[in-house]
């Protein structure tokens, strides 16, 4: 491979024609939460994600009961906070915990009424770490939210049983898992509670703050609208607390025509991933597991490195950017620290990957002179 200099001029992302002419029909009146979307069961954002879901599954559903109820209206990490509230809220006599895995940002760790527990993770797939959430259950414990971290689904077999052997409410979230199966059962079509975000850089992302939940519970898709809605059922009347977690109709417009296109996106991104990890594999830089079928849908493509650092300064100096997801440990934030939670040394397997991790270029319009680039230079970095 020639070897790449910082004067070497870094192949340019094309801009993908999909997208480049929107027209979206949007009524003056209807911007917000459009009554007619509302009043139908299959309207265009919950086909979006049902499909998903669901539909897009071939064959019949897997899980007990009917499809699980989509509800788009939760802006951004607003729909996993407004789930907790619809999960926990009846079950709160002192102040309830959640148990939930740290290698994630924050956006959906503020528990409303609820304390956030976090446990350590898996070295290798990142997802929670059963056997370290077991040593944080308390009987204050109330839910347990297992992240479908990256883009892979996770096994959810053994944190089922383990939700079961201590009466907690599972909460997935899926906010990067948009498409992805696990054994044929697509992220979202459980039944439970799973929160999507349809965050602008996501697989499947709107142009502003958006997101979902899907249940098959219809008390709690009851709460849930609701809750996005100032706890209204009807304008000037409030039966509950909420807040103000609307959908407009203009992002549920945008949301469906890229749907269409999801699947094709998202089968790019593990052939581009197992290009990458095909050429890295026996180098010092450590390439992500690639699963077989839909199991991962790579919305970040994660190595690890002892040098992480220097890496990331030898790609930018050629021209590539990187990202670290995510480089503090939320245990060790200020923030966090603050509340008197545990100092380093407690999630060891989280600090040590938060020091070693490194997102390369992950998008489904990356070339092949893109992959060949970015591995030249990895390759080139560790000798």
């Amino acid at each position: 491979m020639a070897r790449i200099t910082p004067a070497t001029r870094a192949p340019q992302p094309e801009v993908h024609p999909t997208l480049a002419v929107c027209p979206v029909p949007v009524r003056v009146r209807r911007q917000v939460v459009d009554p007619e979307m509302e009043g139908r069961p299959q309207e265009e954002v919950p086909r979006a994600e049902a499909r998903l879901a669901v539909a897009r599954r071939r064959g019949s559903c897997r899980h007990a009961g009917r499809l699980p109820e989509v509800h788009p209206e939760f802006p951004g990490r607003v729909q996993l906070h407004q789930t907790l509230v619809s999960a926990i809220a009846e079950r709160v006599d002192l102040r309830p915990y959640v148990v939930l895995p740290r290698q994630r940002q924050t956006g959906g760790r503020t528990a409303y009424r609820a304390k956030p527990v976090f446990t350590d993770v898996d070295s290798a797939s990142f997802h929670l770490d059963v056997n370290s959430a077991e040593r944080m259950i308390t009987s204050r414990t109330r839910a347990i939210i297992p992240v479908h971290l990256y883009g892979r689904a996770m096994d959810l077999r053994q944190v089922t049983e383990f939700a079961v052997a201590y009466r907690l409410r599972i909460i997935e979230d899926a906010a990067q898992a948009h498409g992805s199966a696990y054994d044929d059962n697509k992220v979202g079509a459980s039944g439970r509670l799973t929160c999507f975000s349809f965050y602008p850089g996501k697989n499947l992302g709107a142009y502003g703050d958006a997101g979902a939940v899907t249940t098959s519970d219809s008390s709690e898709a009851h709460k849930l609208r609701l809750l996005r809605d100032h706890g209204s059922p009807a304008k000037y009347r409030h039966s509950m607390i909420g807040t103000n977690a609307r959908l407009d109709s203009i992002q549920a417009a945008i949301l469906s025509i890229k749907l269409r296109h999801l699947d094709h996106w998202n089968q790019l991104r593990r052939r581009h991933a197992a290009q990458i990890s095909s050429a890295l594999a026996d180098s010092p830089v450590t390439p992500p597991v690639v699963p077989a079928g839909g199991e991962h849908v790579f919305h970040l493509f994660v190595v690890r490195s002892p040098q992480r650092n220097e890496l990331r300064n030898y790609l930018s100096a050629n021209g590539i950017g990187t990202g670290i997801h995510y480089p503090v440990p939320l245990h060790l934030t200020e923030a966090y620290q603050q509340l008197g939670y545990p100092g380093k040394g407690a999630l060891p397997t989280a600090e040590l990957l938060a020091e070693e991790i490194l997102s390369l270029p992950m998008y489904p319009e990356l070339t092949d002179e893109h992959i060949e680039y970015t591995i030249d230079a990895v390759l080139n970095f560790a000798g």
